[in-house]
């Protein structure tokens, strides 16, 4: 597309008919807002870039988008939030996103192939400080967090396994009883120190109370978690 002119476009929220964005979409655009349909169940690949790359995009909400691809976001300079609901397999999907504050991604299973050499994890050197990840994780790549520094990530699956290096620059990781013994004993997780568990002290001490969902508003919860919490 590469369109000059276009800033903000919430008009095609009411395009309903599109279940899927083609790769490189927006790439290079002057996009700075959009509306996402409920119809829209795919953001396609990057080849080189993705499909919102270099754009001036600051929000991104998707409530049933169930995929974004290879470097779907990437060099987004101006990029502050993204909230999707189904999002699932992921690969440099923020990478260098500088100023990405915020991640709400309650069904993301895996972050795939995130090899530094093969594109980069999925966070690879953007700048997010809180990554919250729901119940459906099963796999984490090596370096899914490379490059963040301040990054607080909040994983509740109750069963998932990562591979090397997984957590190599969150500052903290907060993670289900149940997955407290593995990360904090698995070779694969070389920092086992910066991980604690949901609804421990320190997390009650950060977000005053020990309710899991307390660093969540009620509006996200309410949006993006409940219904998965209800249906087990």
């Amino acid at each position: 597309m590469r369109n000059t002119l276009i800033g903000n476009f919430n008009e095609f929220v009411n395009f309903t008919n599109v279940t899927s964005f083609a790769n490189t979409e927006f790439l290079r655009s002057t996009l700075s807002a959009i509306k996402i349909p409920d119809s829209l169940l795919y953001l396609g690949n990057w080849s080189g870039d993705g499909v919102f790359g270099y754009t001036h995009l600051k929000e991104f909400d998707a409530k049933n988008a169930v995929r974004a691809n290879n470097g779907t976001f990437a060099y987004c300079a101006l990029l502050s939030e993204v909230k999707a609901k189904h999002l699932k397999n992921t690969t440099a999907t923020f990478r260098n996103c500088p100023k990405l504050n915020r991640l709400i991604l309650p069904s993301l299973t895996n972050n795939t192939n995130a090899s530094i050499g093969n594109g980069g994890s999925m966070l690879q050197s953007s700048g997010v400080k809180m990554c919250d990840i729901g119940s459906n994780l099963v796999y984490l790549a090596d370096y899914f967090d490379y490059g963040t520094s301040s990054c607080v990530v909040v994983i509740r699956s109750k069963s998932f396994t990562i591979n090397k290096n997984a957590f190599r620059s969150s500052i903290r990781v907060y993670c289900t009883s149940e997955m407290y013994s593995y990360l904090t004993n698995s070779t694969n997780n070389a920092r086992p120190g910066i991980v604690y568990e949901i609804g421990s002290e320190d997390w009650v001490s950060r977000y005053g109370s020990a309710d899991p969902y307390a660093n969540l508003t009620q509006e996200e919860y309410d949006y993006y978690y409940k219904d998965i919490v209800e249906q087990g």
